[in-house]
């Protein structure tokens, strides 16, 4: 597989590729509004029906949850430290360390790594 041809949504393209919030501005105040995210994927935890995906920029982390039947075996591929844009929707977050989390109504890889970390950063 190519790196431009990543099976999520690969031809169904996001036409305006630019993110419209970085990390640190996801908060209550917004919760329901659509955002696009841009990032480098630091963590994906699979657990059956649910995907999350822990989301690096330039100003933190936020959290990406994918439920969507047909994203999910698709999400589960990405590959830590791959570039991603996810487009979605603001709601409020369960865990601890993210007070909102955004439920992905579409992802896109723009860059994919190809090769694994020598080390896993998350320590597990």
């Amino acid at each position: 597989m190519d790196i431009y041809d990543h099976p999520i949504n690969s031809d169904e393209k996001m036409t305006d590729i630019r993110r419209t919030h970085r990390s640190e501005q996801l908060d209550e105040s917004i919760i329901g509004q659509q955002v696009k995210l841009g990032g480098w994927v630091e963590d994906l935890r699979d657990i059956g029906s649910l995907v999350f995906i822990t989301l690096r920029d330039v100003s933190g982390t936020s959290q990406i949850v994918v439920n969507e039947p047909t994203m999910l075996e698709d999400a589960k591929k990405i590959a830590r430290q791959s570039v991603i844009l996810v487009a979605g929707l603001v709601q409020k977050s369960k865990a601890k360390a993210f007070p909102v989390e955004v439920k992905a109504d579409n992802i896109v890889v723009l860059t994919n790594a190809v090769h694994p970390l020598p080390v896993d950063p998350t320590g597990r």
